[in-house]
């Protein structure tokens, strides 16, 4: 059977190394200026990069309950920011907003009703 990592739903591992950290989840310089366009505050740095970073692995926006503490820890260290910087991911405005620059940055769009969707994977 193969591993939840590799199923047709893309999931997060469970055990990340620190090389998988490093090469997956560190941000580039272009990722660190498209989140800071848009995105004030630490708040919404680490929300924003959390987000990309995710979309990016995945091709979808997880839940942030399922995003694992080694990953946003990682994010937060690349961006500098306070170990008390809060990640709340929960679905609101601001995260709709987010998610949707993100979407727009990989020319994606979303799926509405019986509209076509690109492919959004292979950044």
């Amino acid at each position: 059977m193969a591993s939840i990592e590799r199923t047709a739903y893309p999931r997060f591992k469970r055990n990340l190394t620190k090389k998988e950290l490093h090469q997956i989840y560190t941000p580039t310089i272009e990722e660190i200026q498209f989140v800071y366009s848009f995105a004030r505050g630490s708040e919404f740095l680490l929300k924003a990069m959390v987000l990309l970073k995710a979309f990016q692995k995945l091709g979808y926006f997880p839940k942030g309950s399922s995003i694992p503490k080694g990953i946003i820890e990682h994010i937060r260290d690349c961006l500098s920011l306070s170990q008390d910087t809060p990640l709340d991911i929960q679905p609101s405005r601001v995260t709709r907003k987010y998610q949707q620059k993100i979407r727009n940055r990989r020319k994606c769009c979303y799926w509405y009703g019986s509209c076509c969707v690109k492919k959004c994977w292979g950044w």
